[in-house]
């Protein structure tokens, strides 16, 4: 009987020796007494780096033996032990991805961390391995990651119902997402807002499914597809929330403008009065790419999109043949909210020629909103050149001069930082006419 009383209270002072091993002094002891009291040799500081041990707990030690025991993974489960110590480690709206090395000052060989909110910068190279063996006098100081639950919510913005390949149908007015993801990490060096600075983590937008019925037209971060999503999303530190983008949608008799080459395609078209197109992304042309002069009959949607860098080089234009931009504006076109910057413009001659900066005239019909041009037009002549026009209205033909087309349409083209050259006196007038108009 004895023994057995004997054997058990052996066990439960090893129990209460373990307990207190593990979970920091107890009984009114120090830290101090108790690491002297049970021959402990090393600590592992666990910190919640946003999160909390419960009871608002932000920093936890545990104390060990040396060479005998391995640190305890104080992750989202209990203690991988069999005493009867445990915590659960929470973040509201985050994901607990495991335990990392904190980071040290390389100025000042410091931590990279706050013992009272518990918050510090990870060294994401250092992951903890839970099966390494302590030694004598190791202090472990190691941060908890965390993935945000925040999600990326894709909305559809579209006219009408959409079908893609398989028969699956979207409809734009149900109040429901059309596809949803997590952010993802990429090689992040911290997540607090301890260290905004490196604190990134960036998403490729995905591709969603081609549709029969309709194109795509790219993201945007609003409803009225006014913002385009052009780069990579980034988590802000500390993200709670969602983030809700759109995806459009075209009917496909629309035609998407997204770089030089599909600019390109839009201005050999243009004359047609058929196409429409969508730009969906800034653009700047190649300068060793110029465009042909056509006349402007089809319909422009720039989005309120930039086309930098159009070229148009004409150094024969035949006798007789008056050049602009947009040539005959026809009834049937339309163009409306873009910008091209950068124009540049060098035309010469074989004969007699009437040269404007925008085009040669505008139909009835035709309709013009918020296009805004600047740049530069060069005229050389080979031969004698009429400019008489050209005094008058250097910028859009049809008018007796600019200043009727701008007064009389000032929601339509808008000029802005336009120069011109020409190697006669006629020079002169041009500029004093532009001088006026501005």
């Amino acid at each position: 009987m004895r023994k057995r009383l004997k054997k058990a209270m052996l066990l439960l002072l090893a129990a209460l020796a373990t307990l207190l091993m593990l979970v920091g002094c107890e009984l009114g002891m120090t830290p101090d007494q108790a690491k002297h009291a049970y021959d402990i040799k090393t600590t592992v500081t666990y910190y919640a780096n946003g999160g909390e041990f419960g009871n608002s707990i932000k920093v936890q030690e545990l104390w060990y033996k040396a060479n005998v025991d391995r640190p305890m993974n104080i992750g989202v489960d209990k203690l991988q032990s069999g005493t009867t110590a445990s915590f659960t480690l929470t973040r509201e709206n985050y994901e607990f991805e495991g335990w990392y090395h904190i980071a040290i000052d390389e100025e000042t060989g410091e931590l990279l961390a706050d013992a009272k909110t518990g918050e510090c910068t990870l060294d994401m190279e250092k992951p903890v391995d839970f099966d390494t063996l302590l030694s004598e006098g190791e202090e472990w100081h190691i941060g908890a990651y965390w993935k945000t639950t925040a999600k990326v919510r894709v909305r559809l913005v579209a006219d009408g119902k959409i079908t893609d390949k398989a028969g699956n149908e979207y409809d734009p007015e149900a109040d429901a997402d059309i596809k949803t993801f997590n952010y993802v990490k990429k090689g992040l060096g911290t997540q607090t807002e301890m260290d905004v600075a490196k604190f990134k983590s960036p998403i490729d937008l995905p591709t969603l499914p081609t549709k029969m019925t309709h194109v795509f037209a790219g993201y945007y971060f609003d409803e009225d597809c006014t913002q385009p999503v052009t780069a990579e999303l980034e988590m802000q530190p500390n993200q709670k929330d969602d983030v809700t983008i759109y995806a459009k949608y075209l009917t496909k008799d629309w035609a998407v403008v997204w770089n030089s080459k599909t600019a390109k395609s839009m201005f050999d078209g243009a004359f047609q009065p058929d196409k429409k197109y969508f730009v969906a992304r800034d653009v700047v042309m190649s300068a060793g790419d110029p465009i042909a002069v056509t006349d402007l009959a089809a319909t422009i949607d720039g989005n309120g999109r930039t086309i930098r860098g159009l070229t148009i080089s004409n150094k024969t234009v035949p006798n007789g043949k008056d050049m602009a931009f947009l040539g005959n504006i026809q009834s049937t076109a339309s163009i409306k909210d873009i910008t091209f910057e950068d124009m540049n413009f060098t035309y010469g001659t074989l004969g007699k020629a009437n040269f404007y900066f925008v085009c040669l005239g505008i139909a009835n019909g035709a309709s013009i909103e918020n296009v805004t041009l600047s740049g530069m037009m060069s005229v050389s002549d080979n031969s004698a050149v009429n400019m008489e026009e050209g005094t008058a209205s250097c910028m859009f033909g049809g008018f007796v001069n600019d200043a009727a087309y701008l007064s009389a349409n000032p929601n339509g083209f808008k000029i802005k930082n336009m120069s011109l050259k020409y190697n006669t006196k006629e020079y002169v007038e041009i500029v004093k006419d532009f001088a006026i108009l501005n």
